[in-house]
């Protein structure tokens, strides 16, 4: 299947001026999730971004450390004329918001809370603990709570959308090569 890198007219324009909220943009997927919405959608209006805070970094300097130096944004890098180009596109267009999804109101102020909902019309949740030493009561906090959290920050942003990405895996107990197959059951493959 052949890959086109112009989107269709239709979907780019019902972006066109909208406000979107990426969560989880300094994860893997949360970098695809953000590179490919720049390169589909350049007309964001704004891009809302939520990020923790660091142990000794402030949300805005881990954006600039752990995001914007990812290869990933190679060709954005290239659209707008090199990598300072395409930050100083983007910082004019993203607003960074330090919250976390363990906490009641993602840890925001009521003034921020409010900034962060106004106006927002899509919310593309990626944010997640993955580590497989985490504490339950920590991932449950985070990842099941949070996704509830964003829940209600949609409808306090007047019923903005949410789509919510997630990574998944399995863990079994065979080790070598696991190929990855469809297998039919009896009765599936005897039908005409």
């Amino acid at each position: 299947v052949a890959s086109v890198d112009i989107p269709s007219a239709g979907v780019a324009s019902a972006y066109r001026g909208r406000i979107v909220l990426v969560t989880g943009v300094s994860g893997f997927l949360g970098k695809v999730l953000l590179e490919r919405l720049l390169w589909e959608f350049p007309d964001l209006k704004e891009l809302r971004l939520l990020l923790r805070f660091g142990s000794h970094a402030t949300p805005q300097l881990r954006f600039r450390e752990e995001v914007l130096s990812s290869p990933i944004f190679s060709r954005l890098e290239g659209r707008h004329g090199g990598r300072a180009a395409f930050q100083a596109q983007l910082l004019t267009k993203a607003r960074i918001f330090g919250g976390d999804l363990a906490h009641d109101g993602l840890g925001l102020d009521g003034d921020a809370y409010a900034a962060l909902a106004s106006g927002l019309d899509l919310i593309l949740h990626s944010a997640a603990l993955v580590s497989w030493d985490e504490r339950l009561d920590s991932s449950l906090r985070s990842n099941t709570l949070g996704a509830r959290r964003m829940l209600e920050l949609a409808k306090h942003a007047g019923g903005a959308r949410m789509m919510h990405v997630s990574s998944a895996f399995v863990h079994g107990q065979r080790r070598g090569h696991c190929p990855e197959s469809i297998r039919l059951c009896r009765a599936q493959a005897q039908a005409p």
